[in-house]
């Protein structure tokens, strides 16, 4: 189980990583590019219900590592609408 639980938290750092260099890419080809990933596993990540259940004696601990991939879908959300407003800005 910690073996899933550190595989599962190092793609989530991946996609955040990605999601944060497509907000700080020179190009909007690469802003996508990078954006493209967060965005689908991110969503993908959310719709998933990944329950994570605990029990000891007395102690119970339930919850879902779902939300945990919000951050990356928001950061390559982010990207994306920094690629759409470059691609679409008018040409002065």
């Amino acid at each position: 189980m910690l073996l899933m639980l550190g595989g599962l938290f190092l793609f989530l750092g991946c996609l955040c990583v990605c999601g944060y260099f497509s907000l700080r890419a020179s190009t909007p080809r690469r802003r996508f590019w990078f954006s493209l990933a967060p965005i689908l596993f991110g969503l993908v990540g959310v719709w998933a219900q990944i329950p994570i259940s605990m029990e000891r004696d007395s102690f119970h601990l339930h919850f879902d590592f779902g939300w945990l991939f919000l951050a990356p879908l928001l950061l390559g959300g982010a990207g994306f609408i920094s690629y759409w407003r470059a691609r679409h800005e008018p040409v002065a």
